[in-house]
């Protein structure tokens, strides 16, 4: 991906007056994907964003821009997992320092004794000696400021507070955010049902992104080794264009006094125009066959997809008002779940000549963590591959980075490095032609 946006640390930004520092952070490897992504949402909203005020750092995005745009990430933003509001910097010596920084700042412009609150923090060659005393210290200044200024305190809360702070401290300065989402973005709100090791839905969408998968012309997205369905259902996302987030009840920009309420339905009535403009475009050209398949050879897989197709937001019924039946929009015309092995998959039977996507994540449980089975698999797998995915795109996360490619024999085109959790790992994408795509010796 060619981008122009600044991810140049030795470059900086001038903020604006009136203008918002924010930072949305997300797995490693998908920082370039956020920062296009957060441009080109400002700019479908015409949001006054340029390519420098887009800062690419490790684990996230710094940009800066006004409330709206906030909220506008917060909604649609696919591989976000948190947007943090910047309320101030500075540096350093000790823990006293800290305490003075965090106690200086106006809490009450954002929230009130009332609400329940919580401190996290995390830190880059921090000099003190403990994490956990740092975060004790910001929440007692916090309650310090509150008790000085109205003889209360606000309560903590471990679980579902109604503010969350953030601290973080690198070697000489340290900066407070204020946490403008609430449960991390990744948690869309469809998947009730999961299996092992399910792919967190943010990384998901930056493997579909990967792909350059033809959505617009109805191009076939598989998933042989589907789980619980999250590149499925993120593929679904995407090709009916929803907001990332259209199903999340409450964010946590909406505990905030900073919270502004008629924007916010205003943001929320425009993104359901979309989606309205989009289900007519679809109308028009809908796919005569299902362009989503989705398989697995273990049963209780194929159960959690069904049950969390259930709970896809498309199904609400105020999306197709407009529509004479909202029949023309089940989601069976598009999505096909079928209990299969994708060492026998004939993929033919179900997209006659077309070809398109194959996206898997291999589940990394016990088994597949054994080594004898995995260099028994391997070439299973790649014969499969070369014998009935011809002319498709085969995408494989892999943890097993000496392994994965040896044991197939087949050279990708690219090795895509990204992480799973904590879990270093690789996006693999073979382009498949006919005939044998193994490597030779001279190779």
């Amino acid at each position: 991906m060619t981008s122009k946006i600044n991810n140049n640390k030795s470059k900086t930004y001038q903020k604006k007056r009136g203008e918002l520092e924010f930072f949305a952070s997300c797995p490693r490897g998908l920082e370039n994907l956020l920062g296009e992504e957060i441009l080109q949402i400002a700019k479908k909203f015409s949001q006054n964003l340029v390519e420098n005020q887009i800062i690419i750092i490790a684990g996230g995005v710094t940009f800066f821009g006004d409330l709206n745009l906030m909220m506008q990430v917060n909604l649609y933003s696919r591989f976000a997992t948190r947007i943090l509001l910047k309320l101030d910097e500075q540096n350093y010596r000790n823990e006293q320092d800290i305490y003075q920084f965090a106690k200086s700042q106006q809490w009450s412009l954002y929230f009130d004794v009332a609400n329940t609150f919580k401190v996290s923090t995390t830190a880059i060659r921090c000099p003190l000696k403990s994490l956990n005393f740092l975060t004790l210290t910001v929440k007692d200044a916090i309650c310090d400021f509150f008790r000085e200024e109205y003889s209360q305190r606000p309560n903590v809360a471990t679980f579902r507070p109604d503010v969350l702070v953030h601290l973080f401290i690198k070697e000489n300065s340290c900066s407070l955010y204020l946490d403008t989402s609430g449960e991390p973005l990744w948690l869309r709100g469809y998947r009730k049902k999961s299996v092992a090791a399910p792919l967190k839905e943010n990384l998901a969408a930056a493997m579909i992104d990967f792909t350059n998968w033809n959505y617009a012309e109805n191009q076939p997205f598989v998933d042989a080794m589907c789980g619980s369905g999250t590149l499925i259902l993120e593929a679904l996302q995407k090709y009916f264009q929803l907001p990332a987030n259209i199903n999340r009840l409450e964010f946590g920009f909406e505990k905030l006094k900073i919270f502004d309420e008629i924007s916010w339905k205003n943001i929320k009535q425009q993104a359901e125009n979309n989606i309205l403009q989009r289900l007519q475009e679809i109308q028009q050209n809908s796919p005569k066959t299902p362009i989503l398949l989705a398989f697995d050879n273990d049963k209780n897989a194929i159960y959690a997809i069904k049950e969390n197709l259930k709970n896809f937001v498309f199904l609400n019924e105020k999306y197709f008002e407009n529509f004479e039946s909202s029949e023309k929009f089940d989601l069976k015309k598009f999505v096909l779940v079928q209990c299969q092995d994708i060492l026998n998959l004939q993929i033919s039977e179900f997209t006659g000549n077309q070809s398109g996507v194959l996206l898997c994540n291999p589940p990394y449980g016990e088994r597949l963590s054994d080594l004898r089975f995995l260099m028994e698999f391997y070439p299973q797998l790649a014969t499969a591959l070369k014998n009935n995915w011809a002319g498709w795109l085969c995408g494989f996360l892999s943890a097993d980075l000496q392994n994965f490619v040896k044991g197939l024999r087949l050279k990708p085109s690219r090795k895509i490095p990204l992480f799973n959790g904590d879990l270093d790992c690789r996006l693999f994408l073979f382009p498949m032609v006919a005939g044998s795509n193994r490597k030779t010796k001279n190779e």
